[in-house]
C-alpha cells in the first residue's frame, strides 16, 4: 500500500535519550542554558508558523528562534523566581519529570530557555529590534505593541514597514504559557 511505518527500538530511544542528556551536560558545563537547535525545533513541534509575526517574511535563510523571555534573564534567575515562575503559571509540564536532573534549578532554566512556548519566529531585523525593546507583545492577546524607538524616523519608517498591519502573535499558539513568558519579559522591562 506505500505505507511505512517507523517502529522505534529500544536502542534508538535510548541513544535519542543520551543526546539529549549529552546536550544538557554540555550546556550545564558551559554555564549556558541556550541550546538554540532544541529551541527552533520546539517551536516547530508547537507549530508556530514559520514567517516572521510582524512583516509576515517566510524566508527560512533570515529567520531567528526569537525568544520572549530573554536567555539572559532566565540565566540570571534566582531559584525563586524560576520556581515561582514555573508554580504560579502551572508550567510544570515543560520540565521533563522523568529527567534525573529535574529538581536542579539550571535544569529547569534549561527547559524554559528551550521552551516552544517561549518563543516565536522573527526575521533578522524584526529580531533585532525586538532584542533591543523598540516593541512587545501584549500579554493578553499577543498585539505587538511599541515601545520606543532611536529616533522618531526609525519608528516612521518601521510604521511604514507593517502598514495597516496589526501585528500579533497567532492567537492557535498563543497559550497560557506563552503569554506567561511575555508577561515575565514584560515585567522585567516595566511595561
Amino acid at each position: 500500500f506505500g505505507t511505512s511505518i517507523h517502529v522505534v527500538t529500544n536502542d534508538e530511544f535510548l541513544k535519542e535519550k543520551n543526546l539529549l542528556e549529552n546536550a544538557y551536560l554540555r550546556a550545564k558545563a558551559k554555564d549556558n542554558p541556550r541550546n538554540q537547535p532544541l529551541f527552533r525545533n520546539n517551536l516547530y513541534k508547537k507549530g508556530v508558523p514559520i514567517k516572521c509575526i510582524i512583516c509576515g517574511n517566510d524566508d527560512p535563510a533570515i529567520l531567528k528562534a526569537a525568544h520572549l523571555w530573554e536567555v539572559t534573564d532566565i540565566k540570571s534567575a534566582s531559584a525563586s523566581t524560576i520556581n515561582e515562575f514555573i508554580s504560579k503559571n502551572s508550567l510544570e509540564f515543560l520540565i521533563d519529570s522523568n529527567s534525573k536532573h529535574k529538581n536542579e534549578i539550571f535544569f529547569k532554566k534549561y527547559c524554559l530557555t528551550n521552551s516552544g512556548e517561549n518563543g516565536v519566529w522573527l526575521c533578522g531585523n524584526h529580531h533585532d529590534m525586538f532584542d533591543r525593546n523598540y516593541y512587545t507583545f501584549k500579554s493578553d492577546d499577543g498585539e505587538m505593541h511599541i515601545l520606543k524607538f532611536p529616533t522618531k524616523s526609525a519608528l516612521i519608517q518601521f510604521r511604514n514597514s507593517i502598514g495597516n498591519k496589526k501585528p500579533s502573535i497567532p492567537s492557535i499558539v498563543l497559550t497560557q504559557a506563552t503569554k506567561s513568558f511575555i508577561n515575565m519579559r514584560n515585567l522585567i522591562f516595566n511595561i
